[in-house]
């Protein structure tokens, strides 16, 4: 994986989103962050922290490895929500001068 910066949004391994908000921390594991869970009641975010390489544990394949980062434009859906809410606006409003 290439470089993992602070602010951008990735995906583990299992599929879930996690927020870096520190890439400078001591010890074995600098990178600081949140990761979504979504396994239970309510949604929340978890405290976790990686390996300079986005590594859970060393040399093992891990659920938690960050593997992939998100396109500026996931925003968990909301992008693609307010897109279409804001389409259906403009549908709405063409109907109301044509008729």
């Amino acid at each position: 994986m290439k470089k993992i910066e602070v602010g951008k949004e990735y995906k583990t391994r299992d599929g879930k989103v996690v927020k870096i908000y520190a890439t400078d921390g001591n010890g074995r594991y600098p990178i600081q962050g949140a990761m979504l869970n979504t396994g239970g009641r309510w949604d929340h975010f978890i405290k976790m922290t990686w390996m300079k390489d986005g590594s859970f544990v060393k040399g093992v394949p891990d659920q938690q490895d960050i593997v992939t980062k998100l396109l500026p434009s996931s925003n968990y859906g909301v992008s693609g929500i307010m897109r279409k809410i804001v389409a259906i606006i403009l549908l709405i409003l063409l109907f109301v001068i044509i008729y």
